[in-house]
């Protein structure tokens, strides 16, 4: 049935979205091959259901496995195009997109072209000129691309806003071609436009939350006697620890000297600590951890005596 068919679509669409793009496509192939039946191939409905299954390769990389679709779409929506249909002028341009990622960028550009000649709703048109701001720049076109984009911000902000997301990534864009020419101080201005259009001083605050920059401030500050407590537990046992690895042994000068140097590592860690939160970093408090783990006794082989540590 018709609204079974638009409901799986509507499922494989959300699934794209969600990056699921394998069960997207599992999905679509029934589907594409249903609509094709059903309503004939170059049927909007059709159409639409081959341009996600090439978006579904095109998201999970498997770019060769985009192309079978989408050429069977392109070569079916020519005469939909020349109609301005806008569905078929939308599958043109994710077509455009996916010759883009496979670095076909002159391909890309004749069929943005071609949708901008014949395409008359002004949604797609502004789209179109989008991706072909990229397409001119992969090209090294920086001149073109500069004067499309600077007419696409002009565009978005008259009828989406000067804050809107699609207005800020245009103005982006153009702040990229200019760094690209060599345009510093032009891409800087606007740079900072956009920036100031994306996070407004209206939805900025005058205070913020930042960790102390002193470990143990902060533990007291969270959590009070309890943590203290424990702290002094931990440093108590660090010591212990390394008395008994200063006084230790080995079997070889490495099996002496790495307890000896393991307990100078957790010190310098909880020192450090007293002036940053160097123990909220996670590679730090791997590395705290790991010296630790070399001044417990290791297991007690029979018939001989505990060592430290690994070894």
């Amino acid at each position: 049935h018709g609204l079974t068919l638009s409901a799986r679509a509507r499922l494989a669409s959300a699934m794209i979205d969600n990056s699921r793009n394998a069960e997207a496509l599992a999905v679509l192939g029934p589907v594409c091959k249903t609509y094709g039946t059903a309503y004939g191939e170059s049927h909007p409905a059709t159409l639409n259901c081959l341009m996600l299954q090439a978006r579904a390769a095109r998201m999970a990389g498997t770019l060769a496995a985009a192309n079978p679709p989408m050429d069977k779409a392109l070569a079916l929506a020519g005469r939909v195009l020349e109609e301005g249909e806008p569905a078929a002028a939308a599958l043109f341009i994710e077509g455009a997109e996916l010759r883009l990622a496979q670095g076909r960028a002159a391909e890309a550009q004749t069929l943005l072209e071609g949708v901008l000649a014949k395409a008359t709703d002004a949604a797609v048109q502004t789209r179109a000129k989008g991706v072909l701001v990229d397409v001119l720049d992969a090209r090294g076109n920086y001149a073109s691309a500069e004067t499309m984009a600077v007419e696409l911000v002009d565009v978005q902000a008259k009828t989406l806003g000067a804050s809107h997301p699609n207005t800020v990534a245009a103005l982006t864009s153009l702040a990229s071609l200019y760094r690209k020419e060599g345009r510093l101080a032009d891409a800087e201005e606007v740079f900072r436009d956009a920036y100031q259009r994306f996070e407004t001083p209206q939805v900025q605050f005058t205070a913020y939350v930042n960790h102390a920059h002193d470990d143990w401030a902060e533990l007291w500050l969270e959590a009070g006697w309890p943590v203290a407590v424990l702290a002094a537990l931990l440093l108590g046992w660090l010591l212990l620890a390394g008395v008994r690895a200063w006084r230790h042994h080995g079997s070889s000068p490495l099996s002496t000297l790495l307890p000896c140097a393991a307990s100078v590592g957790p010190m310098l860690y909880l020192l450090h600590a007293t002036v940053d939160y160097s123990l909220r970093t996670t590679a730090n408090l791997c590395m705290f951890a790991f010296l630790c783990a070399l001044l417990v006794p290791a297991a007690r082989p029979s018939g001989g005596r505990a060592t430290n540590g690994i070894l």
